[in-house]
């Protein structure tokens, strides 16, 4: 028994295999299924009373950005990436959400 544990000692320990670079994928729970963004984020902005909506989903390393209806009551541009939105009080809205979904 002792020469069996002192032999095992001599062998050297299996080496783990090398990590991957980079951070490890997403878990499958936290995968969003494939989703139609444009119809969805036209039912949105269909359902608000907003003149304007820029809306941005961030799905792993696609960004998708798209601006539906105007910028503003005297300005038919539609809003783009690129639009300034002001915030005011929207700040209020996300801590809210925020506190809600930690409850």
């Amino acid at each position: 028994m002792v020469l069996a544990a002192a032999l095992a000692a001599c062998v050297p320990a299996p080496k783990a295999p090398p990590r991957p670079a980079g951070p490890p994928p997403a878990p499958a729970a936290f995968m969003l299924p494939e989703i139609d963004i444009d119809t969805s984020l036209a039912a949105v902005f269909a359902s608000s009373e907003s003149p304007g909506m820029v809306a941005a989903v961030v799905q792993g390393d696609k960004v998708t950005v798209r601006g539906f209806g105007r910028m503003g009551p005297k300005d038919d541009r539609v809003p783009d990436a690129r639009t300034i939105v002001r915030l005011e009080s929207l700040s209020k809205l996300l801590t809210s959400q925020l506190l809600v979904s930690l409850a």
